[in-house]
């Protein structure tokens, strides 16, 4: 799980999103909401990270957004799909 605290930090995660092959999944303006998302994943064995892009003054303001690989990715769509209804 990825909570971003300072530039370098950010940095580092964006080349890790754009060297790798994660597709975001799920995004929700609500940080709970991605970690339930997050761990439904991991019960079904999908790795999964958040990245969080709420302003840390205006919570309000930002997503928290679910990735996945590639791989994962249509897989993670169909359990978040039958979860949600």
């Amino acid at each position: 799980m990825f909570f971003i605290k300072d530039s370098f930090t950010y940095f580092v995660i964006e080349i890790i999103f754009m060297n790798a092959d994660w597709e975001m999944v799920f995004s929700s303006a609500y940080p709970h909401l991605a970690e339930l998302t997050k761990a439904l994943l991991e019960d079904n064995e999908i790795v999964c990270v958040l990245k969080n892009n709420q302003d840390s003054f205006y919570k309000s303001i930002g997503d928290v957004e679910v990735y996945v690989k590639r791989e994962d990715l249509i897989k993670a769509k169909f359990i978040i799909e039958q979860n949600n209804t």
